[in-house]
């Protein structure tokens, strides 16, 4: 199954502060314990980082996964300004005319705002849910 960038991030990020969320509960309970620990209680810790584990692990993959999401979407913006300089000076050397300029302009214009998500789009131009 197929998740434009933009909904993938929003899903990642919603995962991620639930994580966070659950990793702070559990953070709070074993402080809240911190009385002098017993031999039980020091099971109990290495128990609940036990447990705690998988979801250290999964808030790292989430973290990366969002962080080369932020890069994508960063790299296509950068790629798309790009495109419109080379356009401008085409326009300026006189290579393509008015009209060819305004529309191209245009295409790149909404490709921008749809992977920037101001149009009400996502990346793909399909409206948003």
């Amino acid at each position: 199954m197929f998740l434009a960038p933009d909904l993938m991030k929003a899903l990642l990020r919603r995962l991620v502060l639930v994580l966070k969320k659950v990793l702070t509960m559990t953070q709070v309970s074993a402080v809240q314990s911190a009385r002098q620990p017993s031999a039980e209680d020091e099971v109990m810790f290495l128990i609940d980082d036990l447990l705690a584990a998988p979801l250290h692990g999964l808030l790292f993959v989430l973290k990366k996964i969002d962080q080369a999401v932020q890069e994508e979407v960063a790299a296509d913006e950068r790629a798309i300004m790009a495109e419109l300089s080379a356009l401008h000076r085409a326009l300026d050397t006189g290579a393509i005319t008015q009209a060819d300029f305004d529309a191209r302009e245009q295409v790149l214009l909404q490709r921008l705002d749809r992977l920037r998500g101001e149009d009400g789009t996502n990346a793909n131009g399909e409206a948003h849910s």
